[in-house]
């Protein structure tokens, strides 16, 4: 798996936009002080992020995000081994890259104050 470069940023941003997601993470942001509360609402996010992935457009978007940062096609991504594909993603120093990734990216979410 290689580094983060600046076009994952903007490919998460594009499948946020498709999946139409900005309202419930901003929700969760809202609800978190910090930037461990998000984490800690992680299966929340992994589930409403599934949820919405599931339909065939989302699904090839994800594919192709993958595909980059795993610099591989997105029939590659689709056929890999689903346990290989998880232990991959979150294999010690792959998951402190996710983490500061999206840790960066929820900081572009513009969060509206607690009311």
């Amino acid at each position: 798996m290689r580094n983060f470069i600046t076009a994952d940023l903007f490919a998460a941003g594009r499948i946020i936009s498709e999946l139409n997601v900005k309202e419930e993470l901003r929700a969760v942001c809202q609800k978190s002080d910090t930037i461990a509360d998000v984490w800690a609402a992680g299966y929340d996010l992994i589930y409403l992020l599934f949820e919405k992935a599931v339909t065939k457009k989302n699904e090839s978007l994800i594919y192709e995000f993958l595909a980059g940062v795993m610099e591989i096609t997105p029939e590659e991504v689709a056929h890999y081994d689903l346990l290989d594909l998880i232990e991959e993603l979150t294999k010690g120093e792959n998951a402190e890259k996710w983490k500061a990734f999206f840790m960066r990216l929820a900081r572009l979410i513009k969060v509206q104050p607690k009311s």
